[in-house]
This record gives C-alpha cells, structure tokens and sequence, in this order.
C-alpha cells in the first residue's frame, strides 16, 4: 500500500490519483484510492467513482459497478457522472460478453442504456445523451436515438460556434455520430474529418470513435462503398517504427553513415517521413538515425516515443563516451520533447552484448505491434540502412529481418549515394571493434531470457506447512518439464513462491500453457511472466552454474504485489511474444507497477 500521509493534504490526493489515472498509473492509484476509502472525511462519493474507474482499468468491471450501484443507492441527490459511469462500465461489459455470452451481453447493454438516459435526464451533458442515442438505435429505438441526437447537435453547435477551432474533440466527433445516429451520411462525414483536427495528443480517442461508429454502421448498413467513406473519414493512426544506423566510428574502413552526411540524410528523412503523414514515431535515441528520426518528428509536431536498452542517465552517459558532445547534446534535447520515454531493462551495463540491443528491439517492435492492436493503428515500419546482413541480432539489419517475417516491408532511406568510400592507403589498417572480456570477468555474455515466477498464495503458513508446499509445487513442475522436454536454466524458492529462469521464450511459453491447464489448484495462486538480460556466471554454490538477473528480483516483486490470483506478464515478455511466436494468448492492459528502484513496467493479465 501507498503512504498517504506524505502527500500535503487529503484534497490534494484527488488530483494526484486523477493524474496517476491519466498516466496509465492504475495500480499505484488503485492503491492509494483503496486506502482513502477508509478514511474518515473523505468526500466518498468522489473517490468511489476513482476507485471504480482504476478496478475498471485493472479487469475488475464488475467490482466497479457493485461499487457504484452501492453508492447510488445511498445518494440524497442524482449524481449525472455516476450514471454515466456505470453506462461506459456496463457498455464495456456489453462489448466483452458480445461473442461468449449473448444473454449476459443483452443484460448489460439495457443496463448501460438505461444509465446513459437516466445520466441525460438528471443534467448529464451531450456525453451521456449521445452514448444514450447510440445505444437507443442499437436497441432498436429509433426514435428515441434521433431525438437524442438532435439534442446532441444542438448542444454541441451551440458549443463549436462559441469555441470554434479550440473546441474540444468530442465537440465534433459527437456531432459526427449525432448525424449517423440519423442516417445524415454526408454531415457525419464532414464532421469526423473535422474532429481529426481537433485530436492533440488524445489519439486513443480515435480509436473509441471508430468503435462506436462501427456499432452504427452495423445496426444502419448503409453498403460497403458508404461504410468505407465513413470508417475512413476517421483515418486510423499512422504509426511509425524506426530503425537505422549509428554514425561510423573514425576506425571503419567501410563506411555506412559518416558524420559530414548528417545533415543530408536529415533533409532525406524528412521529406519521406512529411509524405507518410504520421502522428507517432517510435525509435531508440542512439547517435545517427534514431536520433535524426526524433528531431524530425518533434519538428513536425507529431508524437515520439523513446525506446532505450538502459535507463536514460546511464544510456547518456555510455552515448557520451562512443560518440561526443554533439550528438549527447542532441539526446538530451529530444528526451525533453519526447511524448513517452520507455526502457527495456533497468540494468546498467557497460558492454555492448548483442543480448542488450536485441531486448530492446524487441521490446520497440513488440510496443510498436501493441499500439497497432490497441489503437487500431496503421504500422509504418522504416529504417535507415545500407542494405548489409551482419548477423548480429538487435541491429538494424535485425529489425528488417523480424518485420519481413511479420509481414510488413520497411520503409527505406537510402545513404549509399551520400556516402564517399575511403581510397585503401598501404598504411592504412582497418581495426577492429574491441571486444569486451567478460572472462576475465567470470562471467559469459548477458543473453535474454525468460523468467516465470509462481505463488502459492500461502505465505502465512508454517515454514513447515510453507516449505512441503513449495516441495509438491516443484515436484510437479519437474515432471512437467521433463515430460516436455522444456529446460530450466536456473530456479530458486523465497517464502510461498518459486522462480525460474528458462533457456528460450518457446520453453516459457511451452511451460505456462502447459502448466495452466493442468495446474494443482490448491497450490496454484498466481504466475507472473517477464524477461531480462541474464549473466551466467563461472563460479557455483551449488554445483550448478549460477546466474544472476535484475530482472529476476523484478519478477518476485511483482508477483508479492498480486493481491487477487492472478496471471501476469509484463510487456518485455508480451513483446517477445508478438515478435517470435504465434501465440494464442489474450492480453489485456492492467497498468504500470513501479519496482523498488523506481522503474516503471508495463503489465498485462493474459489469458489462454
């Protein structure tokens, strides 16, 4: 649990959890707004409708709306945002049970319907009356919804002609859905162009219209040729996810991007990007093209998401020594105007092992993937490159490769006519990149790997009764290994859990879905999945090799926060599903939780 008492006041809470909410923060606002729903003078009404927005968030829609219908039953005076609440809650539960059960589904759909109008006819605002409308031609109240929706059109005219352009987006957009409610194809048209102008930084909200205009054109079917002009005068997201060479280093005697070209390859990488018409960039920040592909963006006032292999102050620090001031300078500029800086592991390491840059592409890669399910984006894969296959994983050529297996082909910069090869000079001789010794170390090489952490959920047992516990859960996680051939590399016990690190993400995943559907239930609580760079060292206590992970205290401390059984992954283990496996697991967003040292990292609940 969060301490409250370090925050100034109790009114100050609010808008610190409001805020936390906005980051995506859900856990951590989920904690704190739990506490504060015990406390006495507290205005509970307020944070009730907090707290039922991070259970939301977190998969527990349910709880949310036990938790506001309890409230409202209490409440002397209508509440027009409880109502409306409990509509988006019941519509979100309408949307989930659509498929899997249609009765429940209905249930919720008349739930949410109801809520909305009810919202609208206590003083609600255009919001509830044009989900209200939506729902009600959904329903087959067809009357109901134009009536509504004339509503909606006048009160949001009234707003856009007081506002005009600095109206906010759901001004237009609501007028656009006002108008398909009505089946006024050609004004809905012109309105969702409008809206586009409108969106800022709130580009989820894009993908939240195009839902509900779907769910009209499903109940209108107005043809396809009228559908494809209306999904598609609310354009989907154009994503962008970069990859591209570091500037060459004096030593090289081939040259793929030297300095003095910077400038060109700039000019170049604009005019290809202002042709794609992007909104978000996502990219690491190395000297030479990431960083050249940054500036661009941000020029152009579009969104840019940094992706770095280590935390930014080491990674600056380590771009300071390979490549000087200038382009350090440069990283530090771009960092400030970034949108979302993400690491892909909060260790600081001084080599340059290939394990190191293939996790953070990969993470890059599988964050770009997930943007493009979650917002329902267009993925615009492009890199700077000479055209060369090294071999080496995590480089550019790496990027090229993992996207052509995915299906999309990059976009490409061409450099080879910018660049002026050295003449060879007799006492010229290329050297080599210095290769770091970690055996004088007595250590091997960090690689990637798969971590899995199980609980008990039995950790206030005797250490007898704890111990027996994790004895029986071990036995039966041997067996399953060795009837399918799946490798541990490195496994060990804390109080109620145990951890594993495995050889391959096909072991992991081959474990997990294995284990899930012949797990011992009275043992079983909660399994967390993760990924990080591990060091296998030479030395051993136990006649094994041992290995050493930060990552692996992540893990465990993520999973001792798991109050409700739970499986979870974060997304450097998501993302290296989405890039090497087909997989038929279901993710869904649960928030960020903040480890001990600070970092920040992405979970997901998945299930089989």
């Amino acid at each position: 649990m969060l301490n409250t008492e370090k925050y100034i006041s109790k009114e100050m809470t609010v808008p610190y959890i409001q805020k936390l909410i906005g980051r995506g923060e859900y856990l951590k606002a989920y904690d704190l707004v739990s506490k504060l729903l015990t406390d006495i003078g507290v205005e509970k009404i307020e944070i009730t409708k907090l707290y039922s927005r991070c259970a939301s968030k977190l998969g527990m829609n349910q709880d949310a709306i036990n938790r506001l219908e309890r409230s409202m039953q209490k409440l002397s005076n209508p509440d027009p945002e409880l109502n409306a609440l409990l509509g988006s809650f019941y519509k979100i539960q309408w949307i989930e049970l659509s498929d899997s059960d249609p009765a429940h589904a209905e249930q919720a759909l008349k739930h949410s319907f109801s809520n909305y109008l009810r919202s609208r006819e206590i003083g609600g605002n255009f919001w509830s009356a044009i989900n209200a409308a939506t729902l009600a031609l959904t329903s087959g109240e067809r009357e109901l919804s134009i009536k509504l929706a004339d509503e909606v059109i006048k009160e949001c005219w009234d707003e856009y002609n007081r506002h005009g352009t600095t109206s906010t987006f759901w001004i237009p957009a609501s007028l656009g859905e006002a108008y398909l409610v009505k089946g006024e194809f050609n004004l809905a048209i012109r309105w969702y162009k409008a809206a586009r102008s409108h969106i800022s930084n709130n580009l989820g909200w894009i993908k939240t219209t195009r839902r509900n205009s779907q769910l009209l054109l499903n109940v209108l079917r107005p043809g396809d040729e009228l559908i494809d002009q209306i999904m598609n005068s609310i354009p989907r997201l154009r994503v962008a996810v970069f990859a591209g060479h570091r500037v060459d280093n004096t030593d090289q005697l081939k040259l793929r991007f030297p300095q003095e070209i910077s400038d060109r390859v700039k000019i170049r990488m604009r005019k290809k990007l202002s042709s794609l018409r992007l909104d978000i960039g996502i990219a690491s920040a190395a000297d030479g093209g990431d960083i050249l592909f940054h500036e661009c963006l941000q020029e152009m006032g579009k969104q840019t998401h940094v992706i770095l292999p280590s935390p930014v102050n080491h990674f600056m620090e380590r771009l300071a020594e390979s490549a000087g001031r200038e382009w350090t300078d440069r990283f530090r500029s771009v960092i400030d105007k970034a949108d979302r800086i993400e690491i892909s592991s909060a260790s600081r390491f001084e080599s340059d092992g290939e394990g190191i840059y293939t996790l953070c592409t990969d993470f890059m890669l599988g964050t770009a993937l997930d943007i493009e399910r979650t917002y329902d984006a267009e993925l615009i894969p492009i890199v700077v490159w000479d055209g060369q296959t090294t071999g080496r994983s995590g480089g550019t050529s790496y990027v090229v490769s993992r996207f052509s297996k995915l299906g999309y082909t990059p976009e490409k910069i061409p450099l080879s006519d910018l660049v002026k090869q050295k003449k060879p000079a007799k006492q010229y001789k290329y050297l080599p990149e210095k290769e770091y010794s970690y055996t004088n170390l007595g250590i091997y090489e960090p690689m990637v790997r798969p971590i899995v952490a199980i609980s008990t959920g039995m950790s206030e047992v005797s250490e007898e009764r704890n111990a027996s516990l994790l004895n029986t859960l071990a036995e039966s996680v041997f067996i399953l290994c060795d009837e399918n051939s799946i490798r541990i590399l490195h496994s060990g016990f804390l109080s109620g859990k145990i951890y594993m690190v495995f050889s391959t993400i096909e072991d992991a995943m081959n474990f997990v879905e294995t284990f899930l559907v012949i797990k011992d239930t009275p043992l079983y609580h909660s399994l967390v999945m993760h990924a990080g760079i591990i060091i296998k060292t030479e030395s051993t206590l136990s006649g094994k090799r041992d290995f050493y992970s930060r990552e692996i205290e992540e893990a465990l401390s993520l999973i001792m926060s798991l109050k409700a059984p739970s499986n979870i992954c974060t997304m450097q283990i998501k993302a290296l599903i989405a890039v090497h496996l087909e997989s038929d697991l279901n993710f869904q967003y649960r928030g960020l939780f903040e480890t001990n040292i600070g970092n920040l990292l992405k979970i997901f609940e998945f299930f089989i």
